[in-house]
């Protein structure tokens, strides 16, 4: 069934992990301001294509967004997620499916999308 402007589109977004300084931090990039929602701050991915596997939409939107390979990137339960996640803006409502990804400490993502990359820990978030 092909998505209409009221049905839910799927999401799939990489919770890319790495140690620094000997705490958890969590891989975020701030949207272009030609995007929408711009300047807000996401934890990369994209919408998954017809005919796409999360599998696969993940690791085209971590591509195209960062530069990153798989290979660069531990995936410990392929089609597992986190967790789940329905979200609804002004432009539709998406259901966003959450992998844990673990970066290897040599793999550098680049901006090849986002116009800010940043590296926060629970901790910064208060």
């Amino acid at each position: 069934m092909e998505p209409t402007a009221k049905s839910p589109k799927r999401v799939v977004a990489g919770a890319i992990e790495r140690i620094i300084e000997g705490e958890m931090h969590y891989l975020f990039g701030r949207r272009p301001p030609d995007a929408k929602l711009p300047g807000k701050w996401e934890i990369p991915g994209g919408q998954v294509e017809k005919g796409e596997s999360q599998a696969a939409a993940l690791q085209r939107e971590l591509r195209e967004e960062l530069g990153l390979s798989m290979g660069e990137l531990v995936y410990p339960w392929k089609d597992d997620f986190l967790f789940e996640e329905v979200v609804e803006l002004d432009h539709g409502i998406f259901i966003v499916r959450f992998f844990r990804l673990v970066a290897f400490e040599d793999s550098y993502p680049v901006m090849l999308y986002h116009t800010g990359l940043m590296w926060w820990s629970v901790k910064d978030a208060y």
